[in-house]
């Protein structure tokens, strides 16, 4: 058996937590990171990342990845620890071959307001991650928009948006 299995990720409380820690942990070391963050602790990170996710994993022009440790013998948990995470934005056309062969779980009305009353509680007032430099955020913004706008540009709808890798 391959060590590590590819898989959708799941709108589960599991996953959204694994993938928030896997997030978080990957990115928490970088200055530039800490520096968009610099009031909350690693584990409300963790914790406001988690509550917003649910609300992120329903986008219907995002598709998102998991890395997972194979099972391995005597441990009901092992295999089920997420590594790494990918989330891609694809053409529709893409999106709709993949929702054939792994369909979405369609939520209900219950679960929708649950994530949505979630991710509000994972924001600010303003519907900003919490604890969020916003003046920040405001220079570099921009830049990030131009960027993604320039590789929409000739029909490049697919990328890569976000990937990462839980250190070891």
């Amino acid at each position: 058996m391959a060590p590590f299995q590819i898989l959708p990720v799941e709108n589960t409380q599991w996953d959204r937590d694994q993938v928030a820690k896997t997030l978080i942990t990957a990115m928490y070391p970088d200055a530039y990171y800490r520096a968009i963050y610099p009031s909350l602790s690693l584990e409300d990170l963790i914790r406001y990342a988690s509550l917003r996710l649910g609300a992120n994993f329903q986008n219907p022009k995002a598709w998102f990845l998991k890395v997972v440790e194979s099972s391995a013998e005597g441990s009901a948990s092992a295999g089920r620890n997420i590594i790494s995470y990918a989330r891609y934005l694809l053409p529709l056309s893409v999106l709709a071959k993949l929702e054939k062969e792994f369909p979405k779980r369609e939520l209900d009305e219950e679960e929708k307001e649950r994530y949505e009353r979630d991710a509000e509680e994972g924001s600010d007032a303003e519907g900003m991650p919490r604890g969020i430099n916003a003046a920040l955020l405001d220079v570099v913004g921009p830049v990030m928009a131009e960027a993604r706008e320039a590789f929409h540009v000739g029909g490049r709808e697919g990328m890569s948006e976000f990937f990462f890798l839980y250190p070891s």
